[in-house]
């Protein structure tokens, strides 16, 4: 459909099936058209199907499929308990000027619950949409408890988009493995939120990621190999990451060799209960952390460690000089009393703490810490602190 829809229109039950691959799209409007320019406004989609049970695995967009076209701007919708193997509530290929969507709400679009005609479970992806398309901005809209089967809670990401995200709210996204038809299992669900091909640029601007899940592999994003990623103003709060297989996967963020930019981003009270090592980001790419405090664990493990290596007391509080309930803080206090008992425990004691702060320093890049931190491992060699790879001035001057 090319133009316009009307304004305060409701999409409810439409369906689209087709028994052959790449039909079966679009259950309530299909755009298509290489010179269309397309705006929908104060619509409502609920309940549409883009064929999930019918095809085989790759209907797109239960609600809204735009192929091949100019641009698509989407404002003041609500897309509702949509369906599609891919993209249950949009789906958007080719679109070669920005899209944009401003005001809109997605919430309990769900991937297809049984297994399709070939009983692979791999392609259900994007919970509320996918995305392979040039340029999109997401500006003040909210994904709440979508799911998807494989990958993607909310997006996903397919080609190398460049992605503005602001004002938006992620709250209850789920992507987590399920039992096909054949009695295999898709072997790993990752991104809560996202899932990013490799190449891809995104930038968040205040924007918040709760309680979102996935089996492994990032219960917020997981990225690819090359992707940029800018976030100010960013809070990560209890996302949880149910699995992990042994391995080391990030709570919030796990990457590949991708460039992750933070300012002013705060995560606190994630969790990983699964087995494995978890870190609340991983990447083996860089790192530029400025304002922002995404290691939340540390003041806890600060103050833990302390306490049974001698402390006389630990505290965990507000404060630190930068306004109360600003920071979290980690503390303690010792008696001196000459003993030596009283020493060995206050080597112990002040090994762990000061390390510690010396090691988050050093993950600042700075100089003085980095020297203290190696000095410190020669020292003692059975201390191991992760070090910072510098980023060549060269290489930041080109992204930004």
């Amino acid at each position: 459909m090319n133009g316009s829809a009307g304004s305060k229109v409701t999409f409810t039950n439409n369906t689209t099936t087709h028994t052959t691959r790449n039909y079966a799209n679009g259950g309530a409007i299909y755009l298509g058209g290489s010179t269309s320019e397309s705006s929908i406004s104060y619509a409502i989609f609920n309940g549409n199907d883009a064929g999930a049970e019918a095809s085989d695995g790759y209907s797109s967009g239960g609600a809204l499929r735009a192929y091949s076209v100019k641009k698509v701007d989407v404002s003041n919708c609500e897309f509702t308990a949509n369906r599609g193997c891919n993209g249950n509530a949009f789906s958007y290929y080719f679109c070669t000027d920005e899209c944009t969507f401003t005001d809109c709400n997605f919430h309990d679009n769900i991937g297809m619950s049984g297994a399709n005609k070939d009983g692979n479970a791999s392609r259900f992806y994007g919970g509320a949409g996918e995305l392979y398309t040039s340029t999109v901005r997401f500006e003040r809209c909210t994904f709440r408890d979508n799911k998807a089967r494989s990958q993607s809670g909310a997006i996903h990401f397919n080609g190398t988009p460049t992605v503005y995200l602001t004002d938006c709210m992620f709250d209850g996204n789920i992507t987590l493995s399920q039992t096909t038809a054949n009695s295999t299992s898709v072997s790993y669900s990752g991104g809560g939120c996202f899932k990013f091909t490799d190449g891809m640029k995104m930038t968040l601007n205040r924007c918040v990621f709760k309680n979102n899940k996935a089996n492994n592999r990032g219960a917020v994003f997981q990225l690819g190999a090359n992707d940029v990623v800018f976030m100010n103003q960013v809070t990560f709060k209890e996302n949880e990451l149910t699995a992990g297989s042994g391995n080391i996967w990030g709570v919030n963020i796990h990457s590949g060799k991708s460039v992750i930019c933070m300012n002013n981003v705060t995560s606190y009270n994630n969790s990983a209960p699964g087995a494995g090592t978890h870190h609340a980001f991983n990447t083996d790419g860089g790192w530029i952390i400025t304002n922002s405090a995404p290691f939340d664990n540390i003041p806890n493990y600060r103050y833990i460690g302390d306490s049974f290596r001698g402390a006389t007391w630990v505290s965990i509080h507000n404060g630190g000089g930068v306004g109360w309930g600003e920071v979290m803080n980690g503390g303690f206090g010792m008696v001196l009393d000459g003993s030596e008992a009283c020493d060995r425990r206050l080597r112990m004691m002040l090994h762990w703490d000061v390390n510690n702060g010396i090691s988050r320093r050093s993950w600042a890049r700075n100089e003085g810490a980095m020297f203290a931190i190696r000095r410190a491992m020669e020292i003692c060699p059975e201390l191991k602190v992760t070090m910072p790879n510098l980023v060549d001035d060269e290489v930041l001057e080109g992204l930004f």
